[in-house]
């Protein structure tokens, strides 16, 4: 929020994008590390489940960062 009181709009956006995909590539190797490789044949896979939960994480940073504030 301070790089966007500084910076303005653009900056904030960037520094936005830098702290989601910071976040998304965190949770992607937590998940990945933590979830068993053996899973249900019936259930969802793996892979689409840890990936639908990092990218999450990034949409919901812009949704509780996005602010009207900066002009």
């Amino acid at each position: 929020m301070l790089a966007g009181l500084v910076g303005g709009y653009w900056v904030y956006n960037l520094f936005l994008l830098y702290t989601g995909s910071a976040i998304l590539f965190f949770t992607l190797k937590t998940f990945a590390n933590n979830i068993p490789r053996n899973t249900a044949a019936d259930g969802p896979k793996r892979e689409f489940v840890v990936l639908a939960f990092a990218g999450s994480q990034l949409a919901t940073m812009w949704f509780l960062g996005n602010t009207k504030h900066l002009s």
